[in-house]
């Protein structure tokens, strides 16, 4: 097993070691030839490392590389990455190091990448920081030139060497200064294709609408010395949010360059206003990451680059212009200019964009082809945050190399990365157990998923174990310390730490850990000198110049905690907190001047944020300057709309200028004058309340959050009211009280007897109480479709009667409102000031009277739905955003598909067996980790390895799978029947449901919806609350949506029938048996139960009980009820006591049905249509064997009765010895609305007389009864 390399290897390292604690080390020069080496030996050793299958192949590949070219980069790289698994740091940074030192590596940009990760000590900063000004000055690559530039910055900077540092970040040339502006809306990365104004034009002096307040350009940027640009730090709103960057470049010759960015997030960027590069899944930081090769115009040209930020982190970029390969462009070779200046004329290139994709190979050319090239291709991809593609590389090296350690890992962390956490449990459970012992990090990374997973004992255990294995390493100790910090153990967190401490002098992260550690057991002396000690040695120490700050104002300490403070803001001038904190120190030490200015230079680099504001504001209160104060406060609630505490505060000191929606609300006046009208309102038929007064205001911010004041006056008619009444709820439990009483009939006030938790509760109320409630609500956007409001305004309710009810709605000038209702209501909207005031207002509404089998209640009851969404596309962006990265494939769907593909004659029988499939593997769950996961479907390959998902995430794999056979499928959005109609005219989000439409193409002649949630269900059948209505449909492979209808499916398809043989005795028992086959929805449950033979067999009872009156069922077989492409078929045997009953020399009965129609037309008449539900067929065929001597005295008549929707047909017919009844009902139409239901109810009338006529039997010469039935 490779050890500690001794003595740090050979004597190049000696010098590199120089540093702290003695003279200056020599300037280090790189070798002017590349390491020699054996490279088909080389080569070989690479492969055998890549592929080997246990560690004790990598070792020995490692071996035989040394042996081949022991001072060349590869031979390093293997070292590093061996010593990586074996958690040995210190020697896997030695490896790197030696690694760059050959300049004729082929991978130098990922052994700096790999280097800049790890933790360092105090020399080894030092003697890095050598390394970077080598490699700077002589590298032959300028792309690994400015990098090293670019680390040598960073690192200098921390060091506090300011000159160096300078040198060291101007060497990284071409750096574009932009010009910025933002924020507009990226909801869940909606606005990457979302177009905003500076994609349409670019004027420095215009100022637009952005998602809180007006927007301009801005070139004042706060300044980060290492040339950094902080957007988070100046951009208001950050989560979920969208800004450009802006630049003129002027180069003198045309021809090829390079833009090189670097970005935390994804983007797009324009050249000369045509689009040639779009990354929407970049996710991370890296250097140079994004390589954009791009032509030039002699003169003047414009680089527009979009960056659409995240839920969470930093948000960064870089851009510089270089020529090819990064090569520096010197002099005045590259200028730059204003970024409005006129573009200078040129040829218009054909717009093809390049993509993240292509940025992959870019990254290991001259890589040779091989297990090693996807190795670096997959951690370049890490490095930029390209989840799904890495997954992808893992796969293919998978399928090529199954058994390769180091591949398996790869797959586990790519998997584990993309949140497929199935996959991932199984990989690094096999790896863990088999190589764990040799290769800690395999057991560390299992132990951190384990405490992922919420599996913290486990995890520590594990962790625990791993220390005590290897106490000379670090990986598990930090992570073990890590895990104590949580639970909060402080005391055994800082003994590991004060151990690494120890064993690895200077190690900062050990450092800043212990220091951290001694705060939370308040050891602040200890802390302070661990700080202290990072300070002398990085002076500009970002975390220690932060908490000596803290330390020192928490002793009151306002001298030396400002001297912190100003050392924080000058190291790291584009941080807001270090201005904050300054102005903080300042107020407390008596200095409101120099708090003022620290917090204005907050104002000025962050305009849009609300902290310097508010901070502002209580300096003006302290110093009791009240007008100040209100106008800054005001200026804080217009960037913090959210801020409930804070528009209570305003509301307190000037409610008079609180805004003009508040004098919309309703008073205690009209409160009183709403309680009166009790006195002369007459209750309707069907009223339990009076709603006296349904009021709501709400005023829309920009961002999409609202505030809101509801009314509402209540008075009791009945006893049913007044329970109603008793307890109310709150829309939030953090609403705000305002009144909350109720009435009493003698006009009596009584307070509410308690109001928390969001309910609100009335005491002593009875029949003729009125209750009183008004409270004020402030909501958040809306988590879906954030920035946007879409709600309901209900002016009816059933058993609820109402006097006035209003809707008042406040937006900002120019907000659009699309909305579509029902029912007699007024609207109304005019424009005050900056603000537009809409209207919606209904009066003397009457309860919805509940009816059985009638609509959903925004099929019948007044009511509005508004949305400020400006179009179906505005809705689809976001959708389709969503859906992004979900229809990806993997080597386990591909062979599933490929499994059930086999033999498949047709594309018909292929989407059979998907649909099959999902039904019977793929369990209906929902495992929603966030909000947003609710709209948001997982990944193919994860509802494959889960065997579990919800509609949309087997509407998914759904599509995954067909396009792997050839057929296309999309994505289907639906809003089920029992939710109502979609309401096309308000573009929301009102679906509640996913499917998949398979269009018509060859193979398949006719196109058609498939619903896979549903279970054991024919596969031809469709849901029956997915039929009629309108779907909003989407093609993955156009990108394309488009609505369309679901048709209800013909009365045929959804088929029962019960054939029944009975053995008819003299005395009316019966005994035989019955056959039921069923092909839809009874299919389904009769699939279903058969999975547990008790259920079953109660159904069963059931059923037989519905059809024959005191039947008992003596005994039942399933014949086939596993199979969805075939109907489900039951035979029963069962016995009826009284199946006909004895008049005499006759025996009477009605020939049976397990139906009538009695259910949907019992009611005289109606106020509603009446549902019947999706078409279906039901049929009845019952063979009467009679007793012998019996003769048939009467038979009821054949009946074809009906209409439109229902129809009903029989035949009775007498054949020798036998009876034959059959009887057919049909429901052809979903509904029968209300002008159509007295004829309807007379059809029914007349079917309940026909199927009331009896069959007559004359029994007066039987003997005895048949002793056996057959069929």
């Amino acid at each position: 097993m490779l050890r500690h390399p001794a003595p740090r290897l050979i004597a190049l390292v000696a010098l590199l070691l120089a540093g702290c604690g003695g003279p200056p080390p020599p300037t280090l020069t790189l070798p002017a030839a590349p390491a020699t080496g054996d490279a088909a030996a080389l080569a070989k050793a690479a492969t055998a490392f890549y592929t080997a299958a246990d560690p004790a192949g990598m070792r020995a590949a490692v071996e035989a590389a040394k042996a081949a070219g022991p001072t060349t980069a590869l031979y390093h790289e293997l070292a590093a990455t061996l010593a990586r698994f074996e958690d040995r740091e210190r020697d896997e940074l030695d490896h790197l190091v030696l690694g760059l030192l050959d300049p004729g590596g082929d991978a130098p940009l990922y052994l700096l990448n790999r280097l800049v990760t790890l933790h360092w000590t105090y020399a080894e900063r030092a003697r890095l920081v050598q390394l970077f000004e080598a490699l700077r000055r002589s590298h032959p690559r300028a792309d690994v030139r400015a990098t090293a530039a670019w680390m040598a910055s960073h690192s200098l900077h921390i060091q506090g060497q300011t000159a160096a540092q300078a040198a060291a970040v101007a060497a990284v040339t071409g750096q574009l200064k932009l010009t910025v502006i933002g924020t507009w809306d990226n909801d869940q990365g909606k606005g990457f294709d979302a177009e905003y104004p500076p994609e349409r034009e670019i004027d420095l002096s215009k100022r637009y609408t952005g998602s809180r307040l007006e927007v301009g350009w801005r070139d004042d940027l706060p300044e980060d010395p290492r040339g950094k640009l902080h957007l988070h730090a100046m951009m208001e709103p950050v989560p979920w949010q969208v800004a450009y960057g802006v630049a003129g470049v002027q180069v003198k010759q045309a021809g090829d360059y390079e833009l090189r960015l670097s970005t935390t997030d994804p983007i797009k960027v324009w050249v000369n206003e045509v689009l040639v590069f779009a990354g929407s899944r970049l996710a991370s930081w890296s250097f140079d990451g994004v390589v954009v090769p791009v032509k030039l115009r002699a003169g003047t040209n414009r680089v527009l680059i979009k960056t659409a930020h995240g839920e969470s982190g930093a948000w960064m970029l870089v851009a510089r212009v270089t020529g090819p390969g990064g090569e520096p462009l010197v002099g005045d070779a590259l200028v730059q200019v204003k970024a409005d200046a006129a573009i200078a004329e040129g040829e218009k290139p054909v717009e093809r964009p390049f993509s993240e994709e292509t940025l992959i190979p870019r990254a290991v050319e001259g890589v040779a082809d091989g297990p090693r090239k996807g190795m670096l291709a997959a951690a370049f991809t890490e490095d930029v945050g390209l989840a799904v593609p890495r997954v992808k590389i893992a796969e293919a090296l998978s399928q090529a190399y199954p058994d390769a350690l180091l591949v398996r890992w790869l797959k586990a962390a790519a998997l584990w990365d993309n949140q497929e956490r199935g996959n991932t449990s199984d990989l690094l459970n096999d790896l863990s157990e088999r190589f764990g012992a040799e290769l800690p990090l395999l057991a560390l990374k299992q132990a951190r998923f384990w405490d992922q997973q919420n599996l913290r004992e486990k995890a520590r255990r594990q962790l625990t174990a791993l220390w005590q294995a290897h106490p000379d390493r670090d990986g598990a100790a930090f992570a073990l310390a890590d895990l104590l910090e949580r639970e909060k153990w402080h005391e055994e967190r800082c003994q590991i730490l004060e151990q690494v401490d120890a064993r690895q002098p200077g190690l900062e992260h050990a450092r800043e850990a212990l220091a951290a550690c001694y705060e939370a057991l308040r050891f602040y002396p200890r802390a302070e000198a661990i700080y202290m000690d990072l300070l002398k040695n990085l002076p500009n120490s970002y975390t220690a110049l932060k908490r000596m700050h803290w330390l020192r104002q928490g002793n009151d300490d306002y001298q030396g905690a400002r001297a912190f403070a100003e050392r924080w803001a000058a190291a790291w001038p584009h941080d807001r907190e270090a201005w904050e904190s300054l102005g903080e120190t300042l107020r407390r030490a008596r200095d409101p001047a120099g708090a003022r200015k620290a917090w204005g230079r907050l104002v000025e680099m962050a305009p849009m944020a609300a902290e310097a504001f508010d901070r502002l504001a209580r300096l003006a209160m302290q110093g009791g300057d009240r007008a100040q104060a209100i106008s800054l406060w005001k200026e804080a609630l217009a960037r913090d709309p959210e801020n409930e505490s804070l528009a209570n505060r305003l509301q307190y000191l000037a409610p008079e200028k609180s805004g003009p929606w508040l004098a919309d609300v309703p008073d205690e006046d009209a409160l009183e004058a709403a309680v009166r009208q009790r006195e002369t309102v007459k209750a309707l038929d069907g009223t339990d309340l009076i709603y006296l007064m349904d009021d709501e205001v709400t005023s829309l911010a920009p961002d999409g959050s609202t505030i809101n004041v509801v009314t509402l006056v209540a008075h009791a008619v009945n006893q049913a009211g007044r329970d109603n009444l008793t307890q109310m709820s709150l829309r939030s439990s953090r609403a705000r009280v305002m009144h909350a009483f109720a009435v009493d009939p003698l006009g009596r006030r009584i307070e509410a007897s308690s109001i928390r938790g969001g309910v609100v509760r009335f005491r002593q109320l009875g029949e003729g109480s009125t209750v009183v409630l008004q409270y004020r609500v402030d909501q958040r956007p809306d988590g879906y479709l954030a920035r946007f409001l879409a709600r309901q305004w209900w002016f009816q309710a059933p058993g609820v009667q109402t006097v006035v009810s209003r809707w008042v709605l406040w937006a900002p000038k120019g907000t659009t409102f699309l909305e579509e209702g029902r029912g007699d209501y007024q609207h109304e909207q005019v424009e005050k000031d900056d603000q537009v005031r809409v209207t919606w207002m209904a009066r003397d509404t009457p309860p919805v009277l509940i009816e059985p089998a009638m609509p959903t209640l925004s099929e019948v009851a007044w009511h509005v739905a508004v949305s400020s969404v400006p179009d179906w596309d505005t809705f689809w962006r976001w959708e389709k955003a969503l859906l992004q990265d979900a229809f990806r494939t993997s080597p386990e769907v591909e062979a599933l598909a490929a499994a059930l593909a086999e033999g498949a004659k047709t594309p018909a029988e292929k989407v059979a067996r998907i649909h099959a499939y999902l039904m019977t593997n793929i369990r209906y769950q929902q495992d929603y980790e966030g909000h947003i996961a609710g709209v948001k479907p997982h990944a193919a390959p994860v509802v494959m390895a889960r065997q579990y998902g919800d509609c949309k995430d087997k509407a998914v794999l759904f599509i995954t799978l067909a396009k792997l056979m050839g057929i296309e499928v999309h994505f289907a959005l639906v809003r089920t029947r029992d939710g109502g109609p979609v309401r096309l005219k308000v573009p929301m989000q009102q679906f509640n449901h996913a499917i998949v439409y398979v269009p018509a193409q060859p193979g398949i002649p006719e196109g058609r919806f498939y619903d896979p949630t549903v279970d054991a269900l024919d596969v031809d059948v469709l849901r029956h609350d997915d039929q009629g209505t309108l779907s909003l449909v989407f093609n993955p492979l156009n990108d394309q949506h488009a609505w369309r209808p679901i048709p209800y499916q013909d009365a045929s398809v959804d088929t029962t029938l019960a054939d029944t043989v009975l053995q008819l005795a003299a005395d009316g028992r019966a005994q035989g048996e019955m056959e039921l086959t069923a092909h839809g929805r009874v299919g389904s449950i009769f699939r279903r139960a058969a999975r547990n033979p008790n259920q079953f067999g109660q159904l069963m009872q059931q059923q037989v009980v519905r059809t024959f009156a005191g039947a008992r069922l003596e005994g039942h077989q399933a014949m086939q009820v596993t199979s969805v492409l075939e109907p489900a078929r039951v035979q029963l045997s069962l016995s009826v006591p009284a199946l006909a009953r004895r008049e005499g020399k006759e025996l009477r009965l009605k020939p049976p049905i397990e139906w009538s129609p009695q259910d949907w037309f019992g009611l005289a008449e109606r106020q509603h249509p009446v549902l019947l539900g999706s078409p279906r067929t039901l049929r009845w065929k019952v063979t009467l064997e009679l007793p012998a001597g019996a003769k048939v005295k009467r038979l009821p008549e054949a009946v074809e009765l009906g209409t439109d929707c229902i129809r009903l047909k029989r035949t009775v017919t007498a054949r020798e010895g036998a009876i034959v009844s059959e009887q057919e009902v049909q429901m052809r139409c979903e509904r029968v609305e209300v002008k159509d239901y007295a004829a309807h109810r007379a059809m029914s009338e007349e079917m309940m007389r026909r199927l009331d006529e009896e069959i007559v039997i004359d029994v007066g010469r039987v003997k005895a009864p048949k002793a056996t039935a057959q069929r």
